[in-house]
């Protein structure tokens, strides 16, 4: 049975339920080869500008500042050849790293307000978004980047929703409801015991004490003893220390019972918190909320992905736009918001996401509908003006934070 298009990736791709196994299956292939790709243009990175992968062509966008190095890629990949789609292109590799770096370093010397950058390899520059309303606080940093010749693109400051104003505020409190333990018991009289209900990634929690909605990202635990935590976005509290968090499940307007309190968290150099799960109604899941499609309700993360081609698909679990999915934009960009403070090594991506989505886990899919691997959490966006940004942390900027408090992921590769 076709069902038309319920799967979030079926309708970035634009096509049915039933077609997008085929295409994640041209995906991999297109990932492997540009894999393969990628080296080579390193080795002639003033050469070529990069490679963009587009899926539903079937190719690769290989930006090409001198062709005459073409013939080189050809005899050393011949059998994918056919895949390559030659793209005359200004800037190499090289020129727009530099562009990029000298970028990244002013923003962290001068601290300009709200901007966000990231090589655009599809577009063979680097895109810098921000927003005149902060032109003249900006200004020294402005000049100081001329010399990069970066592409500028101004937003609306009325739609602003980054870092700290990616949270919806509320004035009231939700009211609680109480959760009855559940009794379960056989024919056999077996003792009735408590069943702990899962908290999902991209369920939506809420900071009782700053009012702030947020998603849950993923679960963790602590490797010597029985902890066990969610990790969502730091700037899902405003507090510093134990910060008190509700459930607050999609579509619904009051909050479930308390999950537990932020252990520790920060703003820089990455977003990022730890909730312990200090309730006896609660443990953290190896599942991703997904309800609003017809058959893949939940999805299971079996492992962790890294995000190396451009062009490739990526989604997010979240309270207030639940599953979303677009492509890989930028890797490695970054961004600093209104208090002036600098996240880096994230990736950028046209996901679309609203406040509250915050802290949600950013997936892709393997080669079925309800398998995934984690990638990232949410930590930001921007809908402004025909721009659309969604920002991720990936798992690698994480390691520290995990060895800090002897954490690790909940998978269901460790949990069988």
């Amino acid at each position: 049975m076709v069902y038309s298009q319920s799967e979030p990736l079926a309708k970035l791709w634009n096509v049915t339920d039933n077609e997008v196994i085929t295409l994640l299956e041209l995906e991999r292939n297109l990932t492997m080869v540009d894999g393969l790709l990628q080296p080579i243009l390193e080795e002639y990175n003033t050469s070529f500008g990069g490679s963009y992968i587009n899926v539903l062509m079937n190719c690769i966008f290989v930006y090409t500042v001198d062709p005459t190095k073409i013939d080189i890629i050809k005899s050393r990949m011949e059998p994918y050849f056919h895949f390559f789609n030659f793209t005359s292109a200004t800037n190499s590799l090289v020129a727009l790293r530099n562009a990029f770096d000298g970028v990244s370093v002013q923003a962290q010397r001068l601290k300009p307000f709200t901007i966000y950058c990231f090589i655009d390899i599809e577009f063979n520059n680097v895109g810098l978004f921000l927003y005149k309303y902060y032109n003249n606080s900006n200004r020294e940093f402005l000049e100081a980047i001329q010399q990069y010749n970066v592409t500028f693109h101004y937003l609306d400051k009325r739609k602003l929703h980054s870092i700290q104003n990616d949270v919806d505020v509320y004035n009231i409190i939700a009211r609680d409801i109480k959760t009855p333990v559940i009794d379960v018991q056989s024919d056999d009289n077996i003792t009735a015991r408590n069943i702990k209900l899962p908290i999902l990634g991209g369920e939506g929690i809420y900071n009782l004490d700053d009012h702030l909605e947020c998603s849950a990202g993923f679960g963790a635990k602590r490797k010597d003893k029985e902890d066990y935590f969610i990790i969502i976005a730091g700037h899902c509290t405003k507090t510093k220390f134990n910060t008190i968090f509700k459930l607050f499940s999609w579509n619904e307007n009051t909050t479930g019972p308390t999950i537990g309190f932020m252990l520790r968290h920060q703003i820089e150099p990455i977003d990022i918190g730890a909730i312990f799960i200090g309730s006896d109604k609660y443990e953290p899941s190896m599942l991703i909320r997904n309800t609003d499609t017809v058959q893949n309700k939940e999805l299971i993360t079996y492992d962790v992905s890294v995000s190396s081609s451009y062009g490739t698909h990526l989604c997010k679990s979240g309270r207030t736009t639940h599953v979303t999915c677009g492509y890989v934009k930028g890797l490695n960009g970054f961004f600093t918001d209104n208090k002036k403070q600098f996240n880096g090594q994230l990736t950028f991506t046209n996901i679309f996401g609203e406040k509250g989505d915050s802290g949600g886990p950013g997936f892709s899919y393997k080669q079925d509908l309800r398998s995934v691997s984690l990638n990232s959490i949410t930590v930001g966006g921007v809908n402004s003006a025909g721009v659309q940004l969604h920002i991720l942390l990936p798992i690698e900027p994480m390691e520290q934070f995990f060895r800090n408090d002897n954490l690790e992921i909940i998978l269901y590769d460790n949990t069988v």
